[in-house]
């Protein structure tokens, strides 16, 4: 089973997107996406971001169990949002991976099924992360790597010569 933690501060423009292309991505008659969840932690938004996340969980008839929304009262900042989400997330004791998941991004097509079947594939792996693309299909981000002596992750700037 897999887990999905989303942090929201003011994205209005881009969530209920977000959400319809995980939920349409997800095979969720896999065994690793049966019983998907995601839990959206928002920090306090100001616009109508809280009202598009309840907005399409009804449209798309999304159970609670599906979606959990946690508000904050004041913006805890990303990295205390992303922890209370994945905190929430592995409550669930079925729930095999967390991805972490930005609200202005979208997902391709079985995108989070190959990202799962690469971090299962090798006990190693401790974390993946997808090819990153512009809207205009432009490569934004392909690869980082991590300095464990510096507890840091940086991303690489590998050149492309075509857009996908």
């Amino acid at each position: 089973m897999i887990g999905i933690a989303i942090v929201t501060f003011n994205n209005q423009a881009t969530i209920e997107k977000c959400l319809k292309t995980i939920f349409e991505n997800c095979s969720l008659d896999k065994k690793e996406f049966q019983g998907l969840e995601v839990a959206i932690v928002d920090n306090a938004s100001q616009d109508k971001t809280l009202e598009k996340i309840r907005l399409f969980i009804a449209q798309e008839k999304i159970s609670q169990s599906q979606i959990n929304l946690l508000k904050n009262d004041q913006n805890l900042g990303f990295a205390k949002g992303a922890n209370l989400a994945i905190s929430h997330l592995l409550k669930n004791k079925k729930i095999e991976a967390v991805f972490l998941f930005n609200p202005d991004a979208f997902l391709k097509k079985n995108c989070l099924e190959r990202l799962y079947k690469n971090l299962k594939k090798d006990s190693q792996v401790g974390a993946v992360s997808p090819l990153i693309l512009e809207e205009n299909g432009k490569i934004w981000f392909a690869k980082g790597r991590i300095s464990w002596l510096r507890f840091k992750a940086f991303h690489e700037q590998i050149p492309f010569k075509k857009n996908l």
